[in-house]
């Protein structure tokens, strides 16, 4: 179908280049090799046709490469940006590491993320530090992602609800992995960041932290019937890497123990070594 609307719009030079946008997006969103394949024809064609390809689509077509993991292509197209006369902005910055974070990959959003904010000065968004915050929670770092929120509200800046409810989700792991008070704390301390945005919540958003509320009770008052797997309650930490691990029992550590078996680079991915970090975990500022 999107083949045979190209077909008829494509002719029309006006609209060449919002066409082109509508279909990378879209082939980014089915992320098959079919729409690779067209993707590469279309930019190829593109090229030699001198269609002005600046911050639109090309930001679109690095979705493509980014939802295949072509990292080098996408690095790439943001190094010739400049000579193609656009510059990366934020919302590329949060395409690309929402799309590290369906990856299940916080190594190469950590990537994205240095090389746009430092080598092109990029200002992220609030929906971008979702994105990172999400990646980390993908990618089975807890304690990374609510450091991304830490970071945030340090920096001044207010929550929006993707913020407060990944936050509020990785505390709650965090305390059922250790039942120390200081996490119990944090837990408290979330949810009632998320209450203070509670308006701008959707429905599901809303049940949600409620049932993070209503269980965090529950592992303080009984953990020994609650498990890992009971603890995930949002759908991001229901696909994430957590939970692919072992229904461990709750104040069993098990964060520490999967954190022992990272290397340096993945537990502390801005840091050269460990004796860089500090005794907590030292997760990457934004």
């Amino acid at each position: 179908l999107g083949r045979e609307a190209w077909a008829r719009i494509s002719n029309n030079e006006q609209n060449r280049s919002i066409s082109l946008v509508t279909v990378w997006n879209l082939c980014a969103a089915a992320s098959s090799s079919e729409g690779l394949q067209w993707s590469e024809e279309l930019w190829a064609s593109a090229i030699k046709n001198d269609v002005q390809l600046d911050l639109v689509p090309c930001t679109a077509f690095a979705r493509v490469l980014a939802s295949h993991s072509m990292h080098d292509r996408v690095d790439n197209l943001l190094t010739k940006s400049v000579d193609m006369g656009w510059t990366p902005d934020a919302v590329l910055l949060g395409a690309l590491v929402d799309i590290a974070a369906e990856n299940q990959d916080a190594e190469r959003a950590l990537e994205v993320w240095d090389k746009l904010t430092r080598e092109f000065g990029v200002v992220p968004h609030m929906m971008a530090q979702a994105a990172l915050a999400k990646a980390h929670m993908m990618s089975g770092y807890p304690h990374a992602a609510a450091e991304v929120v830490d970071s945030s509200l340090r920096g001044g800046e207010g929550l929006i609800p993707a913020l407060a409810q990944t936050c509020a989700q990785v505390r709650l792991v965090a305390y059922h992995s250790s039942l120390r008070q200081e996490d119990w704390n944090e837990v408290e301390k979330s949810c009632q960041r998320a209450r203070g945005v509670w308006k701008s919540f959707a429905g599901r958003q809303k049940r949600t932290i409620e049932e993070i509320e209503q269980l965090a009770e529950r592992v303080r008052q009984s953990p020994k019937h609650v498990g890992l797997h009971d603890v995930l309650l949002e759908w991001n930490a229901k696909r994430s890497k957590m939970a692919k691990l072992p229904n461990y029992p709750a104040g069993s550590e098990y964060l520490n123990k999967q954190l022992s078996q990272l290397t340096d680079r993945e537990i502390f991915p801005t840091s050269r070594n460990r004796s860089q970090a500090t005794a907590a975990p030292s997760f990457p500022k934004i």
